[in-house]
């Protein structure tokens, strides 16, 4: 291929899409393991243990989905741990 102007344009491009694409992926992760770590603290049985208002609070800064941090914290209260947010989170992102 030879490089033009166009092919360069084209070429930066595709580079920032896929490094967008790559950001999102992370940011999905991350949202994921921070709600499998809430969860996880939720159901703690040591002294570090959080209340369901810290839950709720802690769940409404990682999602801005109000529907999706209820349906969320009533999983959670009905005993859903790690794996199980983890997939409820990546069905629902």
């Amino acid at each position: 291929m030879k490089l033009t102007k166009a092919n360069l344009k084209k070429l930066i491009k595709e580079v920032y899409e896929e490094d967008q694409e790559a950001s999102e992926r992370e940011m999905r992760l991350r949202r994921t393991s921070d709600a499998v770590d809430m969860a996880d603290d939720y159901h703690s049985d040591d002294e570090d243990k959080i209340s369901v208002k810290e839950l709720k609070d802690g769940l409404r800064g990682i999602f801005k989905d109000e529907k999706m941090v209820e349906e969320l914290v009533a999983k959670i209260l009905g005993g859903a741990h790690g794996e199980d947010v983890d997939d409820f989170v990546s069905k629902r992102m």
